[in-house]
């Protein structure tokens, strides 16, 4: 998503960014066994509600911008569901 942000074929509010910024993502997943909502909540919960709500809306704003874009997801190239062998 980054490159889509440089590339500017997603928009974003720069205004939220600092709200990311410092926080130990890492190890917020991992003591949350990467639950990701766990992750958000202790990573935002010095935050006013009104502001929560209006990162969640720019980033369902974003997501939705993200899925009517047209893709090629490249990468690792080793499928992801092994054939049985005979």
């Amino acid at each position: 998503m980054t490159v889509l942000f440089l590339q500017q074929r997603l928009a974003y509010q720069e205004e939220f960014l600092p709200y990311f910024k410092d926080i130990p993502w890492k190890s917020l997943n991992s003591k949350y066994k990467n639950d990701y909502e766990k992750s958000l909540q202790e990573a935002f919960q010095s935050l006013e509600k009104e502001t929560i709500e209006n990162i969640n809306k720019s980033c369902q704003n974003i997501l939705e911008e993200l899925s009517s874009l047209s893709l090629t997801i490249k990468g690792n190239r080793v499928p992801l569901i092994k054939e049985k062998v005979k």
